[in-house]
């Protein structure tokens, strides 16, 4: 998957339950963090099941399926004319 930063993994505990660990690695292009960042007993980086409902909604945000759309109304239907 390159659209994300991948992790080797290493000895973070939290790798198996990890998206950038988990995920099919791209081997023509991917981008992958050189040191494993998990430190002092936690991962700025970790991408878990919660991590990925908002990736979800952000991709619904700036992709969405279907543009906004406005209604607009004549002014005759609205009881004004022009005079």
């Amino acid at each position: 998957m390159a659209d994300i930063t991948m992790c080797k993994g290493g000895s973070c505990p939290l790798k198996e339950k990890c998206k950038r660990f988990t995920s099919t690695f791209n081997l023509e292009r991917q981008w992958v963090f050189t040191n494993v960042p998990y430190e002092d007993d936690k991962c700025e980086w970790y991408w878990g099941e919660n991590q990925d409902s908002i990736y979800n909604q952000l991709i619904n945000i700036v992709y969405p399926s279907t543009l906004p759309t406005i209604e607009i109304k004549d002014e005759q239907e609205n009881g004004k004319t022009n005079q």
